[in-house]
C-alpha cells in the first residue's frame, strides 16, 4: 500500500482494523496487529563424559516457540488518503 490510497481500498484489500485511533487532525490512525509462532527443535546429542572415558553425558531434545509480532498503522486524512505509513516488529 502506498501513500495516496482511497482507505476504501485498503479495508478492502487487508480487512477492517483491529484498533481505530483520532490522528489529531480530522483523520484516523488505523492499526492492524499480525502475529505469528515458530516452534524450533534442537536436536539431542551425546557426548563422552571428558573426566571418565567409560560414561556419556545425555543432553535432550529441547523444544522453543517463538511469538513474533508486527504492527502496522496507516494514517488516513479527512478526505479517506493515506498519508502516512509505518510497520514495526
Amino acid at each position: 500500500m502506498s501513500s495516496g490510497c482511497i482507505i476504501t481500498i485498503l479495508v478492502a484489500q487487508i480487512s477492517p482494523p483491529q484498533q481505530s485511533l483520532d490522528d489529531g487532525n480530522g483523520g484516523k490512525i488505523f492499526v492492524y496487529v499480525e502475529t505469528t509462532q515458530s516452534t524450533y527443535t534442537t536436536p539431542g546429542k551425546i557426548e563422552v563424559n571428558q573426566y571418565e572415558k567409560q560414561s556419556y553425558v545425555y543432553t535432550a531434545p529441547e523444544t522453543n516457540t517463538y511469538t513474533y509480532t508486527k504492527r502496522y498503522m496507516f494514517w488516513i486524512n479527512a478526505n479517506g488518503y493515506v498519508y502516512r505509513f509505518e510497520m514495526n516488529d
